[in-house]
């Protein structure tokens, strides 16, 4: 027994030595197909290919085949530290080779993969864990996804497509969102409600100041502020502005309507006699999309 455990212990110690392990998601089951000259697979499990060979320290011969029970485990540092993650299973050794797959007893978790560098420990049997833990490295272009890390093409087509044809969303961001170029939205933007447009409007129909997208003018016969909001054909089924006086003006009512494709701003104040008269103002609008 001892004499075995030895011969274990050190084998581990030498294969760690030389052993590659590629962070490698496996997919049971896989459904693959080609759409345009790209591969589309349904959702990945969160698996890792390993492989090694147990040696005989001494003669250099692999060791006894049989069945071997193994302990794996994933640290945030080379030694010491609790385990993030830990999985035993009895992994099948054949002239000294075996190869399993990590994940499939014991699920990953794939937020342990954030860009942290993690190191596996491995236990055969009773013996103690081999030391020292092997580094987990990502293969080349995976490098390219790390936290921080840049992704930059340099053709006509853009350099990262992401799709999903399930119900879930294709990307999700859980902070700020920083966009340095032109924004172009081919879809809906759903709730909750961007704004779409904004401006300050002087009581003759000047733009003091609002967004790129906006121009007003003021309808003296009609008495109404015309409003256009560029790309978009004002409906007040589909929009919602809100309107904000600006000035100490007199009004009483103020209505927001869409007429022809324009938002239609116009005001009501009591003249002398007690009578509602349309009217002007200076007044700020913001304007969303439903």
């Amino acid at each position: 027994m001892n004499t075995n455990k030895i011969r274990i212990v050190a084998a581990i110690a030498v294969i760690l030595v030389w052993m590659g392990t590629v962070m490698t998601l496996i997919q049971r089951d896989p459904v693959v197909s080609a759409q345009d000259g790209k591969i589309v697979a349904d959702t990945i499990a969160p698996l890792l290919h390993y492989q090694g060979r147990l040696n005989n320290p001494t003669t250099g011969q692999p060791v006894a085949d049989g069945s071997y029970t193994m302990v794996f485990r994933l640290y945030t540092a080379p030694s010491g530290g609790a385990a993030l993650w830990t999985e035993a299973r009895d992994v099948a050794v054949r002239d000294g080779l075996f190869s399993t797959v990590l994940g499939d007893v014991t699920p990953l978790d794939q937020s342990v993969f954030n860009g942290q560098t993690l190191w596996l420990g491995v236990k055969v049997g009773s013996d103690e864990e081999a030391r020292p833990r092997q580094q987990l490295l990502p293969v080349a272009y995976a490098l390219s996804l790390v936290p921080g890390a840049t992704i930059q093409g340099n053709s006509n087509s853009a350099a990262l497509n992401l799709s999903n044809t399930g119900g879930g969303a294709a990307l999700h961001a859980g902070g700020p969102v920083v966009i340095d170029g032109d924004l172009t939205v081919d879809g809906a933007i759903s709730s909750p409600m961007m704004p779409i447009a904004s401006g300050y409007v002087e009581w003759g129909g000047g733009l003091i100041t609002g967004s790129g997208n906006v121009s007003s003018e003021w309808d003296e016969n009609a008495a109404v502020y015309w409003i256009t909001i560029a790309g978009h054909a004002y409906d007040v089924h589909d929009y919602v502005t809100v309107v904000t006086l600006m000035s100490d003006c007199p009004v009483d009512r103020t209505h927001v309507w869409g007429e022809d494709g324009k938002l239609v701003v116009y005001f009501y104040e009591h003249d002398t006699n007690g009578y509602l008269r349309r009217s002007n103002c200076n007044f700020q609008f913001i304007t969303f999309k439903q």
